[in-house]
């Protein structure tokens, strides 16, 4: 049964110890970190091609997507998570209409890369996935 409510997709893409993440400053002056990605568009094949497309609006990178490691219903929205792994580029600012038409965003949409083992220290939402992350991915020290 296919639901009706709106799907997006996120993606974790996690590199030398490190994790890729938005850093989302509001207009309040609150902080949080999530991960790139946004909604299934109408036009897009399925979750994976609109997780690349947002990728690349996003973040700068054409990735290829691996499996759905999480997925939660936030606010009346489906949010999955897919593991995925950079094919071309660098991580910076895309051309997204987070960056292009910054006046239909609120706040900033800052890519960063974050030590994974430094994870319990930021507001990363959702917390759950955090953790999950945190604990799979820690480099013994």
């Amino acid at each position: 049964m296919k639901s009706n409510m709106p799907i997006s997709v996120r993606a974790v893409i996690i590199q030398d110890g490190k994790i890729l993440v938005l850093r989302r400053e509001f207009d309040n002056n609150d902080t949080i970190w999530t991960f790139p990605g946004g909604h299934v568009e109408k036009f897009d094949k399925d979750e994976k091609e609109a997780l690349q497309r947002e990728c690349e609006e996003e973040v700068n990178l054409e990735i290829k997507v691996g499996e759905k490691i999480f997925k939660q219903n936030f606010k009346g929205n489906i949010n999955h998570f897919y593991l995925c792994s950079i094919v071309k580029g660098e991580a910076g600012y895309g051309n997204g209409p987070e960056y292009t038409q910054p006046e239909k965003y609120h706040g900033s949409h800052d890519p960063e890369w974050l030590l994974i083992n430094d994870l319990d220290s930021y507001d990363l939402k959702p917390n759950e996935l955090r953790d999950v992350i945190f604990k799979k991915y820690k480099i013994s020290q």
